[in-house]
C-alpha cells in the first residue's frame, strides 16, 4: 500500500517508510512475546515465528519495490508516448500549413484548389486501397492531371536577354518595370 498508493514521489522515500514500518512491527511483536505473561503464547508464537515475519516483510518489500519500478516505468513510457504524439501532431499541422502556403504561392488559386482536393482524395483512396489489398481485392490505378481548358486564350513566352545583369545595374523603379513585364498573367485573347 505504501509503495503504490501513497503520494511519495521517490522510491527511496517509499522504501524507507515501508521498511521502517516493517521494523517497528517486528520490534513490537518481539516486545509482545518477550514480556507476555502467558507461556502458551510464547510456545505458539515463539522466536522462530519472528524469522518467518522478517522474511515475510522482506519479501513483500522487495516485491513492492519491483512493482513500483514497473509502475513508474509504465507511467513514464505512456507520458513519453503521449508527448511524442503531440509533437508529431504539431509537426504534421505545421508541415501541412507550409505545404498549403507553398502550393498557393506557386500556383494560381483556381488550379491549386483542385490539386489540394485531389491530394486529399488520393490519400483517402490509398487508405481504402490498403484495406482492399489486405483483404485480397485487386488494386486499380488512377491518373490525375491538373489541366484546365480556357477558351480563347493566348500564351506568350518571352525571354529578356541579360535580365540578371539588367536588374543589378538598373535603379529600383526600372527593375520593378522589368519585373511587371516579365510576370505572367492569364489574359483573354483579343478576337
Amino acid at each position: 500500500m505504501i509503495y503504490m498508493f501513497c503520494p511519495i514521489p521517490s522510491i527511496r522515500g517509499a522504501a524507507l517508510l515501508a521498511i521502517s514500518f516493517s521494523i517497528v512491527y517486528v520490534v513490537y511483536f518481539l516486545h509482545f512475546i518477550a514480556f507476555h505473561q502467558n507461556n502458551s503464547v510464547r510456545n505458539i508464537h515463539g522466536f522462530d515465528m519472528i524469522s518467518v515475519d522478517i522474511f515475510h516483510y522482506l519479501g513483500f518489500n522487495m516485491m513492492s519495490i519491483f512493482f513500483r519500478i514497473v509502475n513508474d516505468t509504465m507511467v513514464r513510457f505512456s507520458f513519453l508516448d503521449r508527448h511524442q504524439f503531440i509533437k508529431e501532431e504539431l509537426w504534421l499541422r505545421h508541415a501541412m500549413r507550409q505545404e498549403s502556403m507553398l502550393v498557393d504561392s506557386i500556383l494560381p488559386p483556381q488550379i491549386a484548389k483542385p490539386i489540394k482536393s485531389s491530394i486529399k482524395n488520393r490519400i483517402m483512396q490509398a487508405e481504402t486501397e490498403f484495406e482492399r489489398v489486405s483483404m485480397g481485392v485487386s488494386r486499380r490505378s488512377e491518373n490525375f492531371m491538373a489541366i484546365q481548358i480556357h477558351p480563347d486564350v493566348s500564351i506568350l513566352y518571352a525571354d529578356v536577354v541579360n535580365y540578371t545583369h539588367l536588374t543589378l545595374t538598373l535603379t529600383v523603379k526600372l527593375v520593378k518595370v522589368l519585373d511587371d513585364c516579365c510576370c505572367w498573367q492569364l489574359v483573354p485573347a483579343v478576337s
